[in-house]
């Protein structure tokens, strides 16, 4: 019964604690929809640094950003003179293909 008694008079006795309103439905909606589109804006850029990763240890260096990919992977995917053998181009066109979508 003490402890009844406490916790109604709990937020009297904090007077600078803040209500927090609970979500409607539509709002935790909305929160989902920004939780998983970050989720896969992270996951792109994860495969995007990974790439220009993997493309630098051949020695073949992208600046940042995810349209320099875009343009400059298809020209060294046809670009017969650089250092990736048939296996990693493959891999690369995969990993290209991928960011398109």
């Amino acid at each position: 019964m003490e402890l009844l008694a406490f916790f109604a008079n709990y937020p009297v006795s904090r007077p600078n604690k803040r209500v927090i309103a609970i979500k409607t439905i539509e709002q935790q909606d909305i929160k989902l929809v920004h939780k998983i589109r970050k989720g896969l804006v992270d996951q792109r850029t994860a495969r995007v640094n990974q790439l220009r990763g993997l493309l630098s240890e051949r020695g073949l260096v992208i600046h940042q950003g995810i349209n320099r990919l875009r343009k400059q992977l298809p020209l060294i995917l046809e670009d017969a003179e650089n250092a990736l053998m048939s296996l990693s181009g493959e891999v690369f066109a995969e990993y290209y293909v991928k960011l398109q979508h």
